[in-house]
């Protein structure tokens, strides 16, 4: 039986897609959710839950099926989400003593599969300096505290990496002025709805002209260690986005 909308959007929840919420509703962070999915599965990206990309879902939806019960946690195996597999996903959770929320996760698939003792979840330590030039509260929101945290999510680490590698490219300092986001201040400052800011997976970079480079300079050297980049001409800066 093929998933309705509603159950595409509780498989992409299970699976750690981050569709929003379960409405029913093809809006822009299902579709943002879909992509991310897409990526993964390594077919077309283009946001539309059509047969193929259903088939993949449910068959990674089968997979933790699978597993659980493989693990004495009993749910169907037909891949499709419900309320028996998402009670035994919260029961795994609950049983390694992490956050039961249904959503498999880093932590969760690593207890599900097995491997959480040989590879474990990294920790995210919002003060860490995480390259020569680079540390994390560079990429805090800019709520200043208003709306979250600082770190509604964490900063992906790989994406700073990739900067790292621009700013010893290029021999210059690069000025962070937006990485994670907060929903509220993404909506306040015009950000799409499905901004990767959100995700802790972008950040935007000042261009200084004094510094001998242009926008399309910086926004090139970035794309050469994989990097998409969005050039803004007038107003002197290059979003970068890590999408893998």
């Amino acid at each position: 039986m093929e998933m309705t909308l509603t159950q595409v959007q509780e498989a992409l929840k299970l699976c750690n897609y981050a569709p929003g919420t379960v409405d029913g509703y093809d809006g822009p962070e299902t579709q943002a959710a879909v992509r991310r999915a897409q990526e993964g599965y390594g077919i077309e990206a283009d946001g539309i839950a059509g047969p193929m990309t259903k088939d993949h879902l449910s068959e990674q939806v089968r997979g933790i099926q699978a597993q659980l019960n493989a693990k004495g946690y009993s749910c169907p195996v037909d891949g499709l989400p419900g309320p028996l597999t998402d009670a035994a996903v919260k029961a795994l959770q609950a049983d390694f003593g992490l956050v039961a929320d249904g959503i498999v996760g880093y932590n969760t698939e690593a207890a599900l599969f097995d491997y959480a003792a040989a590879d474990p979840a990294p920790v995210f330590d919002p003060q860490e300096q995480v390259t020569e030039h680079f540390n994390m509260q560079e990429f805090k929101c800019e709520c200043g505290g208003k709306y979250c945290d600082g770190f509604p999510v964490p900063m992906n680490r790989t994406l700073i990496e990739k900067l790292e590698q621009v700013r010893k490219d290029l021999g210059i300092p690069l000025v962070v002025t937006s990485g994670v986001r907060c929903e509220i201040l993404n909506a306040e400052v015009g950000g799409v709805p499905d901004s990767y800011h959100k995700l802790g997976r972008a950040a935007d970079i000042a261009v200084y002209t004094a510094n001998g480079y242009t926008v399309d300079a910086v926004a090139d050297a970035g794309e050469r260690y994989g990097l998409k980049t969005i050039r803004y001409y007038d107003r002197s800066f290059v979003h970068f986005q890590w999408n893998n």
